[in-house]
């Protein structure tokens, strides 16, 4: 029943989802029988593990990922309303990690008024705001969960250096890291095997390379307390403009790498062209 909304269980999302009331949802469908896969930040996921009382149910499976924080509903609240504003549309539609600039590059992507809205940590405002980790709940500038071994059953990562670590060329579409954690996992991972395309690699030569948040908190920001009191008394707007300018330079610097980006992707498909005529 639920398959129709797999799909939006995909891609990254800078923002913790609401708990509501699954964990009292996947405790009656465990004794129910029911199969479940619960996905979430390693601190949901030990709080599920807590809120059951139980550390291991046989069709349960628990996925954590490698969080870099998770910066304050408020926050999220007030950026899109700066975006409502500066649109002078609603939002229908974000997506955190778009690859309009390929695997490499953060780019957020905003849907307003029918028009799609594009951004990396440079011109968004709110992938600015995450990546200087000035908006983080306060318990995860030193999280207890980053470590390597966890409760959870997989944990995964983002691959920035899976190729080189692999010594392939970079295709710009990237890994993903999966840390099997259990018994449980190592058996899915193998009947997985035949749908997907699985490279062993050591923890040691990924981690230094890819993976520095499996293990650290993100640096407490100094200016923290302040911003969001100005987001609070001055709205998002002032409080990005104090604290984290967007300037036109960063503009310019954004036109540039799109164009060029465009240019690779031109030659690119020029190339292809070329090989096949040549095939004919």
């Amino acid at each position: 029943e639920y398959e129709a909304d797999l799909s939006r269980l995909r891609g990254s999302k800078y923002v913790q989802s609401g708990i509501g009331n699954s964990y009292a949802e996947i405790r009656a469908h465990l004794k129910n029988g029911r199969k479940v896969l619960f996905s979430g930040t390693p601190c949901q996921v030990q709080g599920l593990i807590g809120y059951l009382n139980k550390k291991t149910y046989k069709n349960l499976i628990l996925v954590d990922f490698v969080c870099h924080g998770v910066p304050s509903e408020l926050v999220w609240d007030a950026y899109l309303d700066y975006e409502r504003k500066r649109n002078k549309h609603d939002i229908t539609e974000v997506q955190f990690r778009s690859k309009r600039y390929g695997y490499q590059n953060s780019t957020m992507k905003i849907r307003a008024g029918g028009r799609d809205i594009f951004g990396s940590n440079r011109t968004n405002a709110f992938l600015k705001m995450f990546f200087s980790h000035i908006a983080f709940r306060e318990s995860c500038y030193s999280c207890p969960a980053k470590t390597v071994g966890r409760i959870s059953d997989f944990t995964i990562f983002d691959s920035w250096n899976g190729c080189a670590v692999l010594g392939e060329k970079d295709d710009d579409k990237g890994y993903t890291n999966v840390i099997v954690q259990s018994s449980k996992a190592d058996y899915l991972i193998n009947q997985l095997a035949q749908y997907l395309t699985i490279k062993d690699v050591k923890l040691d030569d990924i981690i230094p390379k890819t993976g520095g948040m499996v293990k650290n908190s993100p640096t407490r920001n100094p200016n923290r307390e302040e911003f969001l009191e100005e987001v609070i008394t001055k709205g998002f707007a002032a409080a990005i403009d104090h604290f984290l300018r967007i300037r036109k330079k960063d503009h310019v610097i954004e036109k540039v790498k799109f164009h060029t980006r465009r240019i690779r992707v031109i030659r690119k498909m020029s190339k292809i062209k070329r090989k096949l005529l040549r095939k004919q």
